[in-house]
C-alpha cells in the first residue's frame, strides 16, 4: 500500500546492483533513494527488509523476522514468474 501511495512500481527487474549503483546516494545500501520512480516494493525488500533480522535484539524476534522474510521472497519469486508469464 505504501509502495503505490508513493507511486512506486510493485516489481522491477532492474538487478540489484545497478539500481543500488544508480539510484541510492553513494551508490550505497541504505542510502537515501535519488529518485522514487525507480523504486519498487521488490527493491525495497532486497535493500532493506532482508537485513531486519540482523538488527533486532531477541532471539525469538529474529526468527519471527526469518519467517516472515522466506514469506515475503516467495512472494516475489511467484510475482516475478506470473509477471514472466511462468505460472496460470
Amino acid at each position: 500500500m505504501i509502495a503505490g501511495q508513493y507511486g512506486e512500481k510493485m516489481y522491477s527487474d532492474v538487478p540489484i546492483e545497478e539500481y543500488v549503483r544508480e539510484n541510492l546516494v553513494g551508490g550505497k545500501l541504505g542510502s537515501r533513494i535519488k529518485d522514487m520512480s525507480k523504486h519498487a516494493s521488490n527493491i525495497e525488500f532486497e535493500t532493506k527488509f532482508k537485513h531486519i533480522p540482523g538488527r533486532l535484539f531477541t532471539k525469538r524476534a529474529r526468527e519471527i523476522a526469518v519467517l516472515k522474510l522466506e514469506y515475503m521472497k516467495e512472494f516475489y519469486v511467484n510475482l516475478r514468474r506470473e509477471i514472466k508469464g511462468e505460472l496460470i
